[in-house]
């Protein structure tokens, strides 16, 4: 055993491949912040292991992860917006620190995937999922946005259309479409699932695979012409407008936030989101629907 926390654990699964495993007690796993700093100090470990070559995220639950602990979410929204800045800059740094292991690294991904657990496995180079996955972000339905970079790296990932759908109508998806936007790599059934996930590890660790150029997209600004981004967004601000009406914040403020994010690299958009998500914890429609 590499490392064991209280809600995850790190350890060999063969020669060269980790598995970090999400394992709380109870019947789920929450992407609370006990488990964020637990995964900090996982990749502490993971870091200084000189025969790394690749990692493997997967859950012991029958979900991978179900999203946030939003109990905790009334506390958090309660201290100074300083405070919350922070705790957010520190959540995301963990978060850059998976993604930028320089190995290549895989979610195999079981049941639902939200909220912090789909921000989690983005930040994975390769995902593969189960039939009965649910993936997305549904952070505008609790009057907030994504804050662990889920607003900056789905649309480097999918491109603006696809991730505005999912994360302006704070909506989740099925296997087979998250397939086809390009939100998963694979499906696979249960029993197949971990041995499916280690294979596209050794392909990726024998160069097989560019594992390099799939994690690029994500650290760059977004690749959209000035024509692009103007249809995008504007078709996005007016199904919001539609939809939202001006007295609920959350889904106009993650759609002009990631219109602002576009043309900037990772470090300078999650800036942006955290600059962002902080407001809308504060306000009354976030307490109301958090509570």
């Amino acid at each position: 055993m590499l490392y064991k926390g209280d809600t995850l654990y790190l350890d060999w699964r063969e020669d060269g491949i980790a598995e970090l495993v999400f394992d709380a007690p109870g019947s789920v796993n929450k992407l609370d912040t006990a488990t964020v700093a637990s995964l900090g100090e996982a990749l502490d470990v993971l870091e200084k292991q000189k025969d790394l070559q690749g990692l493997l995220l997967r859950s012991e639950k029958a979900a991978f992860i179900v999203g946030a602990d939003i109990t905790e979410f009334l506390s958090l929204f309660l201290v100074p917006e300083e405070q919350l800045s922070q705790w957010l800059h520190f959540a995301n740094s963990v978060f850059n620190r998976l993604e930028d292991l320089p190995v290549p690294t895989i979610s195999a991904v079981n049941g639902y995937a939200l909220g912090g657990g789909c921000e989690c496995v983005l930040a994975t180079d390769y995902r593969l999922a189960t039939p009965d996955l649910r993936i997305g972000l549904p952070e505008t339905k609790l009057g907030i946005m994504p804050g662990f970079g889920g607003s900056v790296r789905m649309p480097r990932m999918l491109g603006a259309d696809s991730a505005l759908e999912i994360i302006a109508a704070g909506k989740d998806v099925g296997a087979e479409q998250a397939l086809k936007i390009g939100l998963v790599d694979g499906v696979v059934k249960h029993e197949k699932l971990i041995d499916g996930a280690v294979a596209i590890l050794r392909q990726a660790i024998k160069g097989d695979l560019d594992w390099k150029a799939k994690r690029q997209p994500k650290l760059e600004p977004l690749h959209l012409s000035k024509i692009e981004a103007a249809m995008s967004f504007t078709i996005a601000k007016g199904m919001v407008a539609q939809t939202a009406g001006k007295h609920y914040p959350a889904p106009i403020t993650a759609v002009k936030t990631i219109e602002a994010a576009a043309r900037f690299g990772r470090e300078e958009a999650l800036d942006l989101e955290n600059k962002s998500f902080v407001p809308l914890a504060h306000t009354n429609e976030a307490r109301a629907l958090v509570g």
